[in-house]
């Protein structure tokens, strides 16, 4: 039996980084990674990495003739909401049509197609979100991410969308800062943080990402999956509780109201996902909130 092929995008990322990682366990699989610079992967027999631009359409179009993988992740994104309003064409250049790149490259060769999209695609103006809920996105980035997820599912037979909230933890090979680590290395460095205190996530914990894209890859799962924690908390109160495990003087967080901040009003005000689908598809709970950053803070050591 020959080994089976993934092409994962963002493989430099938060989720792509450790979704690589969590891959290669299983010796059956070889794994294409892709994204810009280095590659700050470690370096593996069953791991390829590919420097490429996937805004350009001949880039993607030789990896995929070269590999021609069997199922592809889809992480890579600009996902930084001011930096999408400030830039509306990039961040489409980037979420919609390099998805539509991938996409295409995708259906000639019948793989399987997972997206990793964001809560960023509803409103957030009901407490609770469940995969019947409509989106309807209220930022550049949030109309990009919904925008692609409407290319995947009209485009691809076998696909799968998963809508993330506000993921949190540590990986060696990210480049960008998460919420965790954001409060934690502030913390330790006695840095003041101003954090909103109404607006109200279910923080999820980046390996629960992980292995739910690993659930639908094994279980050949098709359709949205949204994914959050266990609990619904204030981003100022997971704030205050990073810093409490982690036993850092919290008398730096400083609770701000959505107003006081510049582009709060482009954040959804509710993100909290119901994962009853998880657990009817996969019988798979996410970390409740100590639980995760307990992990998180496991991750760095």
């Amino acid at each position: 039996m020959s080994r089976q092929t993934f092409l994962v995008t963002g493989s430099n990322g938060f989720i792509g980084s450790l979704l690589v990682k969590e891959l290669l366990q299983n010796p059956d699989r070889f794994i294409v990674g892709i994204s810009v610079g280095e590659s700050r992967v470690p370096s593996h027999l069953s791991f390829r990495y590919w420097n490429v631009d996937i805004t350009n359409k001949a880039q993607i179009k030789q990896v995929f003739e070269k590999h021609k993988p069997q199922v592809v992740v889809h992480c890579a994104a600009i996902s930084q909401v001011d930096i999408s309003e400030k830039n509306s064409n990039l961040c489409n250049e980037v979420n919609v049509n390099a998805t539509q790149f991938l996409v295409d490259e995708s259906s000639k060769i019948n793989a399987r197609f997972i997206f990793i999209s964001s809560d960023f695609v509803f409103d957030g103006r009901q407490q609770w979100i469940t995969n019947h809920t409509k989106p309807n996105p209220i930022s550049v980035y949030g109309k990009s991410k919904l925008a692609a997820e409407e290319i995947v599912k009209s485009s691809i037979e076998n696909w799968a969308i998963v809508r993330p909230v506000l993921v949190y933890g540590y990986s060696k090979s990210a480049a960008r800062e998460n919420i965790f680590t954001w409060v934690l290395d502030s913390l330790k460095n006695g840095k003041d943080i101003n954090v909103v205190q109404d607006q109200i996530r279910t923080p999820t914990f980046v390996l629960d990402v992980v292995k739910l894209i690993k659930n639908i890859i094994e279980n050949s799962a098709n359709g949205f999956f949204n994914i959050g924690g266990s609990e619904a908390i204030s981003v100022l109160d997971f704030a205050k509780q990073i810093g409490n495990i982690a036993r850092e003087d919290i008398s730096k967080i400083h609770s701000v109201k959505s107003e006081d901040i510049n582009g709060a009003n482009l954040r959804p005000m509710y993100s909290c996902f119901s994962n009853s689908v998880l657990k009817d598809r996969f019988g798979f709970a996410p970390n409740g909130i100590k639980e995760g950053i307990k992990k998180a803070l496991t991750q760095i050591n």
